[in-house]
């Protein structure tokens, strides 16, 4: 029971990791965003200031007023951007949870080019892993396209990494095989004269 549940855990853990890689980088663009907002408005109101103190008798605390209308306009505009941004991220979250999990299906490599897995219903041969989506061959030659995001949060059985095929890079050499390739010493020891022999 217990160990169910772990299973369950890591599973969900499985599922929600892609998800936490991907508001990890929205939270961080806009962390970023934000700090280009900041710099930029400041920028802006220290060039109206400086601009309308070149010109003579100019009021003051106009000076100030378009300063901070600078600042505002600058800030207003990074706002617009970053909520442009926001909703492009949000159109394209399955695309960034499929490049998050693809990223991850590359560092831990569950599988590999050539192996036999069962991903949900798919059964195939894995031809390609791109960070998108993984492409699988069936028996019957027809190609299964899974998104990175279906691979890493399913469960998936890999038919090749304990059964000895080549593609799991296991010798597929059998033991006839390598008796043939191994010298035969009692065969090759009729044809040699010992030093006795042919001394006489």
């Amino acid at each position: 029971m217990l160990e169910e549940k772990t299973q369950d855990l890591m599973v969900n853990m499985h599922a929600l990791l892609p998800l936490i890689v991907t508001n990890a980088l929205n939270l961080l663009g806009a962390i970023i965003i934000l700090l280009i907002g900041l710099w930029l408005s400041g920028k802006a109101h220290l060039l109206v200031v400086s601009a309308l103190s070149r010109t003579p008798h100019f009021d003051a605390m106009l000076k100030g007023f378009f300063g901070s209308l600078a600042r505002y306009l600058a800030l207003t505009v990074i706002a617009i951007l970053g909520a442009a941004g926001l909703a492009v991220g949000l159109a394209l979250q399955g695309t960034l949870s499929n490049l998050a999990a693809g990223i991850m299906l590359l560092i831990f490599r569950p599988f590999r080019t050539g192996h036999k897995v069962q991903v949900g219903g798919s059964v195939g041969t894995v031809t390609e892993l791109s960070l998108f989506w993984t492409e699988l061959v069936t028996d019957d030659k027809v190609q299964i396209i899974v998104p990175n995001g279906g691979v890493w949060g399913q469960p998936l059985r890999n038919f090749s990494i304990l059964s000895g095929d080549s593609t799991s890079g296991r010798s597929a050499l059998p033991d006839r095989g390598r008796d043939r390739a191994r010298p035969d010493n009692r065969k090759s020891g009729r044809h040699r004269r010992s030093p006795s022999t042919s001394a006489r």
